[in-house]
């Protein structure tokens, strides 16, 4: 027996973690235009992607490390240097093509610092990861003539679009004073809402900025936060889209001008803004089939993918505190504080809740009582708790904490406090399973071993699909032949007839 068979392409996308690689980058930097080099008092840094080159098979990564180093020169003055060391670094993944769609991110895990004379050597290990767009299409059994299918309402994924668009923020800052020189000068941003609309998407979020800077001789911090509101033309997305958006600074600068007593510092930054968009649609598909007339071979395939259920974005602030030993001098006042790396120790997701734990490490740059600059590292443990309601405990969440403003104060004359404001963004994704059946064919034809008169009795649950399988009578002939029945409607313990000519 020949049967025709109707099949219909389904899309299965989502974003995943392509690979993962590990470079270190090293420099060299001469204090000697500086006055030379007394004492380090910190090293702190952060790594940053500017483009991901696709091949076949793998992905060019091209990047660059802004370290940041103050320290005091031969005659104790309180100097600081920015300074930039490029890298490329290449990750190997089969799902990387020419045309591939990829995204990477760079974090900077540890600096090792030497110093011999007046010059620094620094070593920067920094994690790579890409991440891309998996996209697997199969043909999927809808319908088949000659024979019965039965069928489900299932949920299957589609790639909606890509957007990268940069933008400007800016601020001026009239100080009232002159500014001498910039000891520190940090910024960040973060997403903390996006919006999809008909081909383009509204995000959302701030950007902080903190200046450590000498004016007529005393030191002044000042932090910022700056608010964004942007909207991205990004072909393809539509208001029920799920849109994925990450943030970062691309390029920072300040610039100093007006006029004397009343210097003005104009804050410049570029955010850089990368979205990718996903569709899902419920769509029917076939998850089983029959023929009362001969076998049909066929197979049902899992086809698992990855749904965003939710994206969510809050702020905490934390604080930590050390004394100095008995045998160090007293603070006489904080001059900057810096924070040398954060790291996430690990998540835990429970139901509608997610607890983040992680360290953070500060340096605390003072000057003591004699006029001394000193410094002093301070480890920070926080855990954060984040109520996030569609989270179940076998969801994946995507954590992406931004530490938005970092400060301290002396508490007394040998305690310090340290405060910070972190921004955490979380992105839940939940594994997601489809049946399919992507080939079917006849076999051979069936020995009707049925009885003359067959009785099925319907339980709770049961479909008409059920009873035409059980029976092996199509469902017009067994309604025809049990009056006041509905094959639909079933509510269990029906007592259902098949009769058949025994000829």
């Amino acid at each position: 027996m020949e049967i025709n068979a109707n099949f219909e392409k389904k899309n299965f996308s989502f974003e995943e973690r392509l690979g993962t690689s590990q470079v270190v980058v090293e420099c060299d930097i001469d204090t000697a235009s500086k006055g030379g080099l007394k004492k380090i008092l910190s090293v702190s840094g952060d790594a940053e992607v500017n483009k991901a080159e696709t091949l076949v098979g793998e992905a060019k990564i091209s990047g660059r490390v802004n370290y940041k180093i103050i320290f005091t020169n031969h005659d104790n003055e309180l100097m600081s240097l920015d300074y930039f060391s490029d890298f490329v670094e290449s990750i190997g993944s089969g799902d990387v093509t020419a045309t591939s769609i990829v995204r990477a991110t760079a974090k900077l895990v540890d600096i090792d610092v030497k110093s011999v004379a007046d010059k620094i050597k620094l070593q920067a290990a920094t994690d790579i990861m890409l991440f891309g767009i998996k996209s697997d299409f199969c043909d999927a059994l809808t319908d088949v003539e000659n024979a019965l299918v039965k069928c489900e309402n299932q949920e299957f994924s589609s790639f909606a679009g890509h957007g990268e668009e940069c933008f400007e923020l800016h601020e001026d800052y009239e100080t009232g004073a002159n500014v001498d020189k910039v000891i520190v000068f940090d910024s960040n941003a973060i997403v903390s809402n996006v919006k999809p609309g008909s081909g383009s998407i509204l995000v959302q979020g701030e950007a902080s900025v903190s200046i450590t800077y000498m004016s007529d001789g005393r030191l002044v911090v000042k932090n910022f936060r700056l608010p964004y509101s942007e909207e991205l033309k990004m072909e393809g997305v539509s208001p029920s889209s799920r849109v994925i958006a990450h943030v970062a600074v691309k390029d920072s600068k300040i610039i100093l001008h007006g006029v004397e007593d009343n210097n003005v510092i104009k804050i410049e930054l570029t955010l850089k803004v990368v979205a990718n968009a996903f569709d899902y649609a419920s769509e029917v598909v076939a998850v089983d089939a029959y023929s009362p007339k001969c076998e049909l071979d066929f197979t049902i395939e899992k086809v698992m993918s990855k749904r965003i259920v939710g994206a969510k974005s809050i702020e905490e602030r934390i604080s930590g505190e050390m004394t100095l030993d008995n045998d160090m001098a007293s603070i006489r006042r904080v001059v900057a504080t810096c924070l040398e790396r954060n790291v996430m120790t690990n998540t835990v997701i429970s139901e509608g809740d997610v607890q983040i734990d992680g360290l953070m490490n500060t340096t605390v740059i003072y000057e003591e009582e004699e006029g001394e600059f000193n410094s002093v590292g301070i480890e920070m443990p926080y855990s954060i708790n984040m109520p996030f309601d569609v989270v179940e405990p076998n969801d994946a969440v995507k954590v992406n904490i931004v530490i938005m403003n970092v400060s301290s104060r002396v508490r007394r004359e040998r305690e310090i406090e340290v405060v910070a404001e972190i921004c955490v963004e979380a992105i839940a994704e939940r594994e997601h399973e489809n049946r399919v059946i992507r080939s079917i064919e006849a076999t051979a034809e069936k020995i009707d071993t049925h009885k003359a008169i067959t009785v099925y009795f319907a339980v709770k649950g049961d479909t008409s699909w059920d009873v035409i399988k059980a029976l092996g009578v199509d469902k017009d002939k067994i309604e025809k032949m049990n009056e006041g029945i509905d094959l639909d409607s079933l509510v269990g313990g029906e007592r259902i007839l098949a009769f058949r000519s025994l000829a």
